[in-house]
């Protein structure tokens, strides 16, 4: 009919969205739609049916729709999260004999675990810990399907060990150790998520294989072995790290995910400062003058950290820089050294800097270093 406008095609729903309940494809159709609408009522009232419904696999797909509005979904998963009755449901799927079942409760869990009671959280982990030893024992099962269950565990890991739950979080990890290794080793799909997991359970039978992924030009895996690395404090890396600092930036494709721009020289700085090898210290020097303000910031502060006279003169260059923190990381930097060189320049800073707080702040650092030169004569 002429001048009606054309009805606009609804999106069709992804095949992976669709294997989080097989039976009941419809009505995960039906809600897919719903949550991906413009109308907040629309989008809402899928939230709450989904809810209410106390169904893991579908609150998968809630949890999987990451584009939501936090103050739409976040009410609904701190209630989740609190409701005995769905965490039952949640540890029935982890022991489940579907794998896209236990995969749908993982992936609640690991949006649900910052509400869960502690006593809640110990048995999540007795479940998951079984989980890992099946992984890691298991000869008859496929490989890749191994990785990809372990995908799902792992993203759980970081959350655990960030919240200093270590006893829990070391009880189940170093199960896989072995299957981590493998999968940096070979390269293999969730290489950057192993790399992350081995430098934070710190086992140190995973440096080979975290050194091999960090002399490979492979973007993810290359940035979290550095990561790791530097938990690992080990000065094996040094060489090649120092190396990272020293890339310009565009020789790699920037990284426009959670990692920010120019991750390779960001990670690189971090880890040279967690490792603490003197050696380090010309390519922090270096890095305190990166186009990137966050290598820059992190440089400052390593320096300061090592404490060697080498960073004084590039230190004070940084006392008039144009990002107000890597200035004040700069005026913390020179009060750890503890170098009078540095007094004339936080005088000046004191009295010229754009920023009343830094003003004072180097005032301070200039009498601490006046006082603790006379103490020493």
């Amino acid at each position: 009919m002429a001048g009606t406008p054309a009805l606009k095609e609804k999106k069709e729903v992804p095949e992976h969205i669709l294997k989080y309940v097989p039976t009941k494809a419809n009505e995960v159709t039906r809600l897919y739609h719903m949550l991906d609408s413009k109308n907040a009522k629309e989008r809402v009232s899928a939230i709450r049916e989904i809810a209410k419904s106390g169904d893991i696999n579908l609150m998968a797909l809630l949890v999987g729709k990451n584009n939501l509005p936090y103050k739409e979904t976040q009410p609904v998963f701190m209630s989740l999260g609190k409701n005995p009755k769905v965490f039952e449901a949640i540890l029935k799927n982890l022991e489940s004999g579907d794998r896209q079942e236990r995969h749908n409760a993982t992936w609640v869990l690991s949006r649900l675990y910052p509400y869960l009671k502690e006593t809640d959280m110990k048995k999540a982990i007795i479940a998951l810990r079984d989980i890992a030893k099946e992984l890691s024992e298991s000869v008859h099962r496929n490989y890749s399907e191994r990785v990809l269950d372990l995908n799902y565990i792992m993203s759980l890991l970081p959350e655990i060990a960030n919240r200093e739950r270590y006893y829990m979080f070391t009880s189940y990890t170093a199960l896989l150790v072995p299957l981590l290794i493998r999968i940096v080793e070979e390269n293999r799909l969730f290489v950057d998520k192993a790399c992350e997991i081995l430098g934070l359970i710190g086992d140190p039978l995973a440096v080979p294989a975290l050194l091999k992924a960090l002399g490979r030009n492979e973007r993810y895996g290359k940035i979290y072995a550095a990561q790791a690395l530097g938990r690992l404090k080990e000065p094996k890396a040094v060489d090649m790290l120092i190396k990272m600092v020293h890339e310009p930036p565009g020789t790699r494709e920037e990284i426009k995910y959670h990692l920010g721009t120019d991750p390779d020289r960001f990670f690189a700085v971090r880890a040279l400062g967690e490792i603490g090898d003197p050696r380090a210290i010309p390519a922090l020097i270096y890095a305190t003058n990166d186009p990137n303000m966050r290598v820059r910031f992190l440089a400052v502060r390593s320096l300061g950290d090592f404490k060697d006279s080498r960073s004084v003169i590039a230190l004070i260059e940084k006392l008039t820089e144009e990002n107000g923190d890597v200035r004040s990381a700069a005026i913390t930097a020179l009060g750890k050294l503890g170098d009078p060189r540095a007094i004339p320049a936080l005088i000046r800073m004191s009295e010229e800097d754009s920023e009343a707080g830094l003003q004072r702040y180097a005032a301070s650092t200039a009498k601490m270093l006046r006082k603790s030169q006379k103490s020493s004569q």
